[in-house]
């Protein structure tokens, strides 16, 4: 499913059933682009035509996201989510970091994101943009959450309309061999909330 929310530069990936289930919504931190020209659905079409084609990837970011919810087919949480990087501003490779020009752009995208998609709760998948970058001004915190050894904090956010819950984690590119596995426990206590 395609959806434009005005606004974005890459516009998010909405599994088939992300409206009709749990409407988790999943955000990232970046894009990397080879070069200038990419369309808005840039996203969907790296998650649809490279990932769940099951093409080859130099990211081990979308097999390690889908494992921490199904360890036994990482595909499978594609079409109950919605995903979206923060960063409306793209790489030229996962080496380049991001500076202020960059950072401005996380929160109207958050706002954005949690307004359009109406998430029931939001896990940020960079340890980094949770902690430092994602706006504080329309949430507040509820609990801190430690499981199997990982720690995170829980924020209750606001949107129009409604309210979520959220998260940060690893970024799952960083998590080797199983690693995955650790953090599955701490996620699956997110979930239940």
């Amino acid at each position: 499913m395609f959806m434009f929310i005005d606004g974005l530069r890459f516009q998010p990936w909405i599994g088939a059933n992300y409206f009709t289930g749990g409407r988790l919504l999943l955000i990232g931190e970046s894009h990397y682009l080879d070069d200038e020209d990419y369309s808005e659905d840039f996203t969907t079409v790296v998650i649809r035509d490279v990932f769940l084609t099951r093409k080859e990837m130099g990211t081990l970011f979308f097999k390690n996201t889908g494992s921490l919810f199904y360890s036994d087919d990482y595909y499978k949480i594609w079409d109950e989510i919605s995903f979206a990087n923060a960063i409306q501003i793209g790489f030229p490779d996962a080496k380049s970091q991001p500076g202020v020009q960059e950072i401005k752009t996380i929160a109207p995208a958050f706002k954005l994101l949690l307004n359009d998609l109406k998430p029931t709760k939001v896990m940020v998948l960079s340890k980094r943009m949770w902690n430092h970058w994602v706006p504080e001004d329309n949430g507040k915190f509820v609990c801190h959450i430690s499981e199997n050894g990982k720690k995170s904090t829980i924020w209750e956010y606001y949107y129009d309309g409604g309210k979520c819950l959220a998260m940060g984690i690893k970024h799952p590119s960083w998590m080797f061999g199983n690693s995955h596995v650790s953090w599955k426990p701490m996620v699956d206590q997110f979930l239940a909330m």
